[in-house]
């Protein structure tokens, strides 16, 4: 997948714009070196100095499929700049994409209120103010009729390409001038959605919610097809061919996590909706279920077994930790007496006995562990039974290597 892909290449906006963005985390920057590499004039500012001077010199911190590559072309054509401090000029746009942390089940914005609060001084009344940080309902509306919702859809490590080629751009706003004005800084990007803020954000949280309970339901389900000998691939094949419905995320696996699906699922939840409850509540426990697979491949329990994992992030190509099943899987591994050493391409874990490659992470081991497929032949695979957690190959794949093999929902 290449960020030039698509419609956009190297062509630029028609109209330069003055963009400041608050937050250069994974979002912030990819929003303003997107912005930049789309002819926009942008002042990317973060409170953290060691930050911003790893920007400055073209290192970005995390992984993002093709952010190095923009991040240097916007610093090295002027179009990019970063700073603790923001910009001289009064931007026209501000883009604020700081955290929203989640504290007992809601989405706190205090952080996003307070850097609004802070940047009051530096910009005039013409200035749009757009929130792309994810948001409890209501929060834009309080802001006043300049203040646009525009949340974020990018997925964790693909983030560029998903700024680049949207399937929406949803825009909330109550002035329909000011909407107008965002809608122009994605010129020719994809489709825009126009509505009001509220709608706008209740919409981000009920996507990644939907998602949520979609990967819950193909997960009980298949506690059901395991207890009636069913296979859930066959029924989820089934389901997937319905229109209504579709195949993706109904692949059962570990469970979700990451960045967006717990905290939004999260706020939803608590305000009101049980169902969504209901799926918080099934993931929770899907961890468990992975690990009664290890324990029978171990022959009942794994204390005092070894354990080989692939992937600890929270989803393939991403170093994401943040609420990891992979990882919540482990601690419970660790804490029932196993051994776990682990190998991941992208993460790591200083607690974590962490292997150069995914065949030393095999190494001794009694039992394999997959949450992220490695291209290793499985013939080379040091050990004898292996846990597919994410059903990353066909079972006879594994079979004819000689592996005892325990999946999610096959017979």
């Amino acid at each position: 997948m290449s960020i030039g892909e698509g419609p956009i290449g190297d062509s630029f906006s028609a109209v330069s714009r003055r963009i400041t963005v608050i937050g250069l985390g994974h979002v912030g920057l990819t929003t303003a070196a997107c912005f930049a590499h789309l002819g926009h004039e942008v002042w990317g500012v973060d409170s953290s100095s060691s930050h911003v001077d790893r920007v400055s010199g073209g290192h970005v911190d995390f992984f993002e499929e093709g952010l190095p590559k923009l991040v240097a072309e916007g610093l090295a054509n002027g179009r990019l700049h970063v700073s603790t401090q923001h910009g001289r000029a009064a931007p026209e746009f501000v883009f604020v994409c700081t955290p929203t942390p989640s504290i007992d089940g809601r989405l706190d914005a205090t952080i996003t209120a307070d850097a609004i609060s802070h940047l009051r001084p530096f910009i005039d009344e013409a200035t749009i103010i757009v929130v792309k940080s994810t948001v409890p309902v209501g929060f834009t509306v309080a802001l006043g009729p300049r203040a646009v919702s525009n949340p974020e859809y990018l997925r964790a490590g693909t983030g560029p390409y998903d700024f680049l080629h949207p399937e929406r751009i949803v825009i909330g706003a109550t002035d329909a001038d000011a909407g107008d004005a965002v809608a122009g800084l994605y010129d020719g990007l994809g489709p825009v959605v126009r509505t009001d803020p509220s709608s706008s954000e209740l919409a981000k949280l009920a996507a990644n919610s939907f998602l949520a309970i979609k990967v819950s339901f193909i997960n009980e389900l298949t506690q059901v097809a395991e207890a009636h000998e069913a296979d859930t691939f066959e029924v989820a094949r089934i389901l997937g061919m319905d229109r209504r419905i579709g195949p993706a995320f109904l692949t059962p696996g570990p469970g979700w996590g990451g960045p967006c699906l717990p905290k939004d699922s999260g706020e939803l939840a608590a305000i009101g909706m049980s169902l969504v409850g209901a799926a918080r509540e099934v993931n929770h426990a899907q961890p468990q279920r992975v690990v009664a697979k290890v324990a029978e491949a171990c022959g009942g329990s794994v204390a005092g077994r070894k354990i080989a994992v692939w992937g600890i992030a929270f989803k393939p190509g991403s170093e994401d930790l943040l609420e990891s099943p992979a990882m919540r899987v482990v601690r419970v591994l660790r804490a029932a007496g196993a051994q776990v050493c682990a190998y991941d391409r992208l993460a790591t874990h200083p607690d974590l006995d962490m292997a150069a490659s995914p065949l030393a992470a095999c190494h001794g081991a009694d039992v394999l562990l997959v949450f992220d497929d490695q291209p290793v032949e499985t013939e080379h695979i040091p050990v004898r039974a292996v846990v597919d957690a994410v059903n990353s190959r066909p079972v006879d794949e594994w079979r004819r290597a000689g592996l005892r093999v325990f999946g999610l929902g096959r017979r």
